[in-house]
This record gives structure tokens, sequence and C-alpha cells, in this order.
């Protein structure tokens, strides 16, 4: 499982998706809780590799949707 991660993580750091694809599909013997990652990766595919392929992000209006519900939450017994 450790060698199968530090490859992935690489596999993200320089975008190649081809390598990245291969590790998702890879038929290793890994532990269960690696097992299961895996299984949500192979079932969301596309945007795995689309978001390891392209510069976009949306941590930014993730942030700012966090501080809006935190202000929420606050707020409530006013």
């Amino acid at each position: 499982s450790y060698n199968l991660m530090q490859s992935f993580i690489q596999a993200i750091e320089t975008n190649n998706t081809q390598e990245l694809k291969s590790l998702i599909t890879s038929k290793d013997s890994i532990g269960t809780l690696m097992h299961k990652t895996l299984l949500t990766f192979k079932y969301n595919l596309k945007a795995v590799l689309n978001g390891a392929a392209l510069p976009y992000s949306n941590g930014c209006l993730e942030g700012f949707n966090r501080k809006l519900k935190q202000i929420e939450r606050t707020a409530f017994g006013y």
C-alpha cells in the first residue's frame, strides 16, 4: 500500500494521467482501506483524471462557502 500511495502521489505531481489510470486499475494486493479508496477513484475515474491533468481548482470557492456556513452557525443563537 505504501509503494502504491507513493507512486500515486508522484503521478499526480507530474500530471501523468496514464500512470494514474494504471495505478487506479491495478490488481496489486493492498489493504482494505486502500482498496476502498481505489474503488472510489475507479467510480469517479474521469473526474480524478481531469483533476490531475487540469490546473483548475475550486478551492477558493469551497473556502468561501465554509466561511459563510461558519458565520451561519455562529449567528444561530442571536
